[in-house]
C-alpha cells in the first residue's frame, strides 16, 4: 500500500494528488524552534510502517530550507519502516 506525505511546502499538491489516485494522506507536523531550527513529525507513524511513502515537497524559493525539510522527512520514513520512499518535489 502507498500512502502520501505531505511537506510543509507542499502547497496543497499533496492533499490534490492522494485524491486523485484515492490512497491515504497524512500531512507532517512542522514546527521552527525559536532557534530558527526545523522539527518534522509524521503524526501517524503506524501508516509509515511496511509501505511505499510518496512524500511532496515543494522546492521553491527558499530552497535550502526546504530541501533540508525533505532530507528530515525522508530520514525520519526510513526510521519508522517505510518499505520504499518516492519524492515527488516540483519547483
Amino acid at each position: 500500500m502507498a500512502i502520501i506525505v505531505g511537506g510543509p511546502a507542499s502547497n496543497n499538491i499533496d492533499s490534490k494528488l492522494a485524491e486523485i489516485l484515492n490512497i491515504p494522506y497524512v500531512k507532517l507536523e512542522h514546527k521552527i524552534f525559536p532557534d530558527g531550527e526545523s522539527y518534522i513529525r509524521f503524526p501517524e507513524t503506524e501508516k509509515i510502517m511496511d509501505n511505499d511513502v510518496i512524500i511532496v515537497q515543494s522546492l521553491y524559493s527558499p530552497q535550502d530550507k526546504h530541501i533540508f525539510e525533505l532530507l528530515l522527512a525522508i530520514d525520519a520514513a526510513k526510521d519508522f519502516g517505510a518499505k520504499n520512499i518516492i519524492v515527488i518535489a516540483p519547483y
